[in-house]
């Protein structure tokens, strides 16, 4: 085992998006600014590269991840900007590091872990720097992994992913509408607050309830893989909302078994749904 030293891999977020909106001139001319940024930002021995397209290498020697950490922090914070027709747009990164030798033994490793942790950022929300864990799983980053995010962003309701196991409810991702449902400033705001779990989200009085609903609807499978409860949901000011739940058992390639939930505010439903209607709905559904 040599000296340490932490890869990191970042690249523009929705940098399609720029490219088929502005022209390629325009996106050319981000990844030149960000080029340029990167130059900036760190030292002179740093190993500084573009593997392709708008991903960005960067290999920091002699330096341990938790060395690295504010360093590569404060340049995935910062907001950039490119101009398009006199106008100012704005743009943000996302990246993923990990460490050689404490958590990568070959260079191939190395690079592979920093890809992962990188697509892990995208999965929670984008303009976020990760370090990697050995809790992230994915093989490598497919185009269906980043649509997750884009979809579930744009979902009418409050949705989140949590593992489908009685004895681990850990918490693997949820969109901006549930964050927002418990008044939290972000996702990893949100992920504090509920100590990533699910069990965090629902009132004490009613957790033993919701559970022992929930697994009795699945193993009874009397509406296939799904399960509907209603409980108080926990609030970062300390106030709850009474809130339906729809929840649906999937198998993850990644994760095993895991909850696709969706979740609304209970009380904002019923004020535009008699009681009868709303019950109609859902035997329908």
């Amino acid at each position: 085992e040599g000296e340490p030293c932490v890869e990191a891999v970042l690249d523009i977020d929705d940098f399609k998006f720029v490219n088929d909106l502005y022209g390629h001139a325009i996106g050319d001319n981000a990844l030149r600014h960000l080029a340029g940024d990167l130059v900036a930002a760190f030292p002179k021995d740093a190993i500084l590269a573009r593997s392709g397209g708008d991903e960005f290498n960067i290999v920091l020697e002699g330096c341990t991840a938790k060395d690295a950490a504010a360093a590569l922090e404060r340049f995935v914070e910062v907001q950039r900007t490119f101009f398009h027709n006199g106008e100012k747009h704005s743009y943000t990164v996302s990246l993923g590091y990990a460490e050689y030798p404490a958590q990568a033994k070959t260079r191939a490793e190395l690079s592979n872990r920093s890809d992962i942790a990188l697509y892990e950022a995208k999965l929670r929300g984008k303009h976020a720097c990760l370090v990697y864990d050995k809790n992230f799983h994915f093989e490598k980053r497919a185009g269906l992994g980043f649509a997750l995010n884009d979809i579930s962003q744009h979902l009418p309701g409050a949705f989140l992913i949590y593992k489908a196991d009685p004895a681990d409810d850990s918490m693997l991702f949820a969109n901006n509408e549930m964050v927002k449902l418990a008044g939290c400033e972000s996702l990893e705001d949100f992920m504090k607050f509920c100590g990533c779990r699910f069990s965090g989200l629902v009132h004490p009085d009613d957790l033993a309830g919701v559970e022992k609903s929930i697994w009795e609807q699945i193993e009874s499978k009397s509406d296939g893989t799904n399960d509907y409860v209603k409980f108080r949901f926990a609030r970062k000011d300390g106030s709850y909302t009474a809130v339906l739940d729809h929840g649906r058992i999937v198998e993850s390639a990644n994760y095993g078994r895991v909850f696709y939930v969706l979740m609304t505010d209970a009380e904002f439903l019923e004020s535009h749904y008699s009681e009868e209607e709303s019950v109609t709905g859902r035997e329908k559904s």
